[in-house]
């Protein structure tokens, strides 16, 4: 069997479990996460060599090739038999071996990443910031996805979208849609922030606010009238308001209190539950609404009192991970 063919059957067995999840390591059997579950798609191991053949077929540019050949990382999505793979080519014990996130050939619906009905609301909102945060495989680019394609349906507005890479191609619709992938179309996210200010978007995604320099440039996007849609990791809303603080250096905290108290307007945290009985995971939610009461307790850095307001705000769509579990328990869909 000619090399591609090894890889690319580990592709399709891993489609075939259905596995969100897929690694491949020199001198291991390849790995399928399914359903939360780490399980072995067949039984031998992935090749060193075959491997490094492998991640160079399926690198799309020269410059790509040369940084990999230096022993860095890339991210990229590879198509194949109509699927899509997330892939995140490094290096381990000097050999290479890939991570990759089966992306769904469609983008999931509303429906079908059980949405919880704040979050429809967002699609009309106008101006202001919105967190999606969580642990990795959470399904933050999903909910983003899902968000930003019923807004395609419903509105006639400019949207630029900044990834890395790009994960969900959305069709011609009402919207006008611009996606920009880090390393092919813009140096950074940084850049390709500060390049949106030019070019007229309504409202800005950023894939993943991870460093200073674009998480400032980020708020100031949402300062100035834009809708900016953002992840971060972290493993709460709060602790994902406390991460933005905490890169600054301290002599800004109060200038970026004042201004998330200001311009944001909810941050969300998903988890993947295992579901009773089996089948597919189940989402359980934390929504921050930001209401005149958070905005202080932000503002005034009491942060910590943030989760009491949550307790109490289910008439303005907030909802704790706890009080949100205790709901899918009733409904007997987890233990």
């Amino acid at each position: 069997m000619e090399v591609l063919d090894v890889f690319h059957n580990y592709l399709r067995i891993a489609i075939a479990k259905k596995a969100s999840d897929i690694h491949l390591i020199a001198g291991q059997p390849p790995v399928g996460k399914v359903e939360g579950n780490l399980e072995a798609l067949v039984n031998e191991d992935v090749d060193a060599q075959g491997l490094a053949e492998f991640v160079f077929s399926i690198i799309p540019t020269d410059e790509a090739r040369e940084r990999v050949a230096q022993g860095k990382e890339l991210d990229i999505i590879y198509s194949f038999e109509g699927n899509r793979f997330r892939t995140n080519i490094h290096l381990q014990q000097g050999m290479f071996a890939l991570s990759i996130r089966v992306v769904s050939s469609t983008i999931p619906t509303p429906q079908f990443l059980n949405f919880h009905p704040t979050i429809a609301r967002f699609t009309q909102l106008k101006k202001g910031l919105v967190l999606l945060t969580g642990a990795t495989a959470s399904g933050k680019s999903s909910v983003i996805a899902s968000i930003i394609n019923m807004i395609n349906q419903e509105r006639r507005v400019h949207v630029i979208t900044i990834e890395d890479p790009i994960e969900f191609v959305y069709p011609r619709k009402l919207a006008v849609i611009e996606q920009r992938q880090i390393g092919l179309d813009s140096h950074s996210f940084a850049d390709a922030l500060r390049a949106a200010f030019r070019q007229d978007p309504d409202i800005i995604m950023v894939g993943e606010m991870r460093d200073l320099e674009t998480i400032s440039t980020a708020l100031s996007a949402a300062e100035t009238g834009h809708l900016v849609f953002g992840t971060i990791h972290s493993a709460s809303t709060v602790e994902a308001i406390e991460r933005i603080m905490n890169i600054f250096p301290p002599n800004q905290m109060q200038q970026i209190l004042n201004q998330l108290s200001n311009i944001l307007v909810a941050a969300v945290s998903r988890e993947l539950l295992p579901r009773k009985g089996g089948g597919a995971r189940v989402a359980s939610w934390e929504i921050m609404v930001n209401t005149p009461a958070v905005s202080n307790l932000i503002r005034e850095n009491r942060l910590a009192s943030i989760f009491s307001a949550m307790q109490i705000g289910a008439k303005d769509g907030m909802t704790t991970m706890e009080q949100s579990k205790t709901e899918l328990r009733a409904k007997g869909l987890i233990m």
